[in-house]
């Protein structure tokens, strides 16, 4: 088992869930784990060979992934995404938003630690949108806050 292996495992079950990852990368990212491991756990072993898996199948087999479980640093690593993805395009902030929205509804950003803050980020494109509170770059600029405050950089 590498270090940061479950870590991996818990920020691709992320994406997975978010249509942000495919089963064919995590396919590939389980190959790559066999290949630089002597003897790789038969979880990853599964998840290697899972390509005609079911979503559901593969997050299953991504959840049992040995190792300390570091929930709250994986959502850490998929925010770090995200916010990539809204400098890259801010046109995308809506989108980013409801994806945090859906985060926060899976239970991937509990209250404790994120706040109720992941709940209300869409609301703020919809209030600029219907001309009730700020515009649309305003919007973004408190989405990559929220982003900014908990990101994590560290891809996959």
């Amino acid at each position: 088992m590498f270090p940061g292996q479950k870590e991996s495992a818990e920020t691709l079950r992320i994406e997975l869930t978010l249509g942000m990852r495919s089963i064919s990368e995590v396919v590939a990212w389980a190959d790559d784990v066999v290949a630089r491991d002597q003897i790789p756990d038969s979880e990853i072993l599964e998840l290697a060979t899972c390509g005609h898996s079911t979503e559901q199948e593969v997050c299953v087999l991504l959840d049992a992934v040995r190792g300390e479980r570091v929930s709250a640093r994986a959502a850490g690593r998929v925010l770090g995404t995200l916010r990539t993805s809204l400098a890259a395009d801010p046109a995308r902030g809506e989108e980013i938003a409801r994806q945090i929205y859906e985060m926060a509804l899976r239970g991937f950003l509990p209250e404790e630690e994120f706040g109720w803050e992941p709940y209300s980020l869409e609301d703020n494109f919809f209030l600029a949108t219907c001309g009730y509170y700020g515009d649309h770059a305003s919007a973004v600029r408190m989405l990559d806050d929220f982003l900014a405050k908990y990101e994590v950089r560290n891809a996959v």
